[in-house]
């Protein structure tokens, strides 16, 4: 009885949290760059690839495969504020989870899979990404840009030298992306005492687990729902949906939900300092 009535009032807690004005007026804020020259950097880094790669694949035979070129250029966007020789590893890690998202897809595609497995495939990819993102300690974009790689990979029908010629590119643009942020690692910003950088915590196993779990849920709901009403591209509800639920705070959930749909909150919040709080709680 007692445990019951604690967890209606932090229900009723986390909700007071949520309908408070603070939070509308966060939605809204811009945060301040803990480094302006890491994240151009990182995003010139991108950039660079991308102006490399894409040409020569679209002037090449398959120019079929620029778009998975493309997603071999967006691991430069991850570990801009790893610390020293850090984000090489960061950098090689997500490439092989970007490729890895594009194989499962496009594997799954070509062994004949319904539209439906394929988005079950998806919903769990939510899950097991962020996972991973919140145990590597990845950094942004997160585990977005891998699910918007299996949503892309989605086909209704592909061939063995398809699914071959897919993670060949997406590989060979991750590698470029890769040695280009070695090449230039020394023009990033370092974190110092004096100027740390953010670093999300390493939460217990079960907070990822439950995490995971409840954001694969989330988006499985979304992506069938889609789909049941007719929808052309029911991966996006995935990436909408996970894009909302990936905040590690009861408050970054709330204020990218306003982000997306303003005055309503979507999916629970991450076991933290804000979630099941008074709307005092917090600096």
């Amino acid at each position: 009885m007692m445990a019951g009535k604690a967890v209606a009032l932090r229900r009723r807690d986390a909700l007071r949290h949520l309908l408070h004005p603070r939070q509308l007026t966060d939605s809204m804020a811009l945060s301040k760059q803990p480094s302006l020259r890491n994240s151009v950097l990182a995003g010139a880094q991108a950039a660079i690839t991308a102006a490399i790669v894409l040409p020569l694949v679209h002037l090449s035979p398959w120019p079929h495969l620029i778009g998975f070129a493309s997603l071999g250029a967006l691991v430069a966007l991850f570990g801009r504020f790893a610390p020293a020789q850090g984000r090489k590893r960061i950098v090689f890690l997500c490439a092989l989870w970007q490729v890895l998202a594009v194989l499962a897809m496009s594997g799954l595609a070509w062994l004949g899979a319904p539209v439906v497995m394929q988005l079950v495939l998806l919903a769990l990819s939510c899950g097991v990404f962020l996972f991973v993102c919140t145990t590597g300690g990845s950094g942004a974009p997160g585990a977005l840009i891998f699910v918007f790689a299996a949503g892309a990979s989605m086909s209704a029908d592909l061939s063995l030298e398809q699914l071959v010629a897919r993670v060949s590119a997406t590989a060979a643009a991750a590698a470029l992306a890769w040695a280009i942020c070695a090449a230039t690692e020394g023009l990033r910003h370092l974190p110092t005492a004096m100027r740390p950088f953010p670093a999300e915590p390493q939460h217990p196993l079960n907070h990822r687990l439950s995490a995971a779990s409840r954001s694969a849920a989330g988006a499985g709901i979304a992506i069938l729902a889609s789909h049941a009403f007719g929808a052309n591209h029911p991966a996006w509800a995935a990436m909408g949906t996970l894009a909302v639920m990936q905040g590690a705070h009861l408050h970054i959930t709330m204020s990218r939900a306003c982000s997306a749909w303003p005055g309503r909150s979507l999916g629970p919040c991450w076991p933290g300092p804000f979630c099941c709080k008074s709307p005092r709680s917090g600096p």
